[in-house]
């Protein structure tokens, strides 16, 4: 692991190389919250149109306002908590807040089994309000843990990663398994559920893989710049 009082002057890619166990799952975890909520998000008028009978102008409204009402609701929770917690100085910091909104993720899945569309759109807000809580929070989070002089850079590694694997990979997945695997009026369904549930899989355990390296690298930053 890079020495903090190194921190600095060290090149960005040597920095990503001698703490890779950290953050390869860190550039994971963020594309897959883009992966799990666009999967959901970008097939959502088309479930609600061909599974739940809306008309389209009432599946647009739908989408729109459950992805409104949960980013938002979302982005807000996490400006207040994720600063709560690093007063209170939880070892995690930022983190540990993007590790509990999985609950939020869990729980939107489970009601998206649900057959109706309240239950979809439920589910489908609670997976927008984590996503909401988690992008928010994940840029701070990741401050909190590289060389000032390298933010710029440190954002542009998560942006490439989730536009690539999160907002691409989500959707096509979904089209993918739609097409080679499920079959029946409610497939569209039944793919978006297989899909967000692997996604919401490798999302939980990236916090898990993450949870001790973060705190241990957080603390290093915090002893050098004390």
């Amino acid at each position: 692991m890079t020495d903090p009082a190194d921190l600095t002057t060290v090149s960005y890619v040597e920095f990503l190389k001698s703490n890779s166990r950290l953050f390869i799952p860190l550039h994971i975890n963020f594309a897959a919250i883009f992966f799990t909520v666009y999967a959901i998000a970008l097939w959502s008028p088309s479930i609600l149109q061909e599974v739940y009978g809306l008309t389209r102008g009432e599946a647009g409204v739908a989408t729109g306002r459950t992805m409104l009402i949960g980013a938002v609701a979302g982005t807000l929770v996490s400006a207040y908590l994720g600063d709560l917690i690093v007063r209170r100085n939880v070892p995690q910091g930022r983190f540990a807040l993007s590790a509990w909104a999985m609950v939020a993720v869990v729980a939107g899945i489970v009601t998206l089994f649900v057959p109706s569309s309240f239950a979809f759109l439920v589910g489908f807000g609670l997976i927008t309000f984590a996503a909401g809580v988690m992008t928010a929070n994940g840029y701070p989070a990741l401050y909190d843990i590289v060389p000032t002089i390298t933010r710029g850079r440190a954002v542009a590694g998560y942006m490439v990663v989730a536009n690539i694997f999160g907002v691409g990979g989500g959707t096509f997945a979904v089209g993918a398994v739609n097409d080679t695997i499920m079959s029946g009026k409610s497939s569209l369904v039944h793919s978006v559920l297989l899909v967000t549930s692997f996604s919401g899989l490798i999302l939980g355990m990236t916090f898990i893989f993450a949870w001790r390296r973060y705190a241990e690298l957080r603390h290093q930053f915090l002893t050098t710049s004390s």
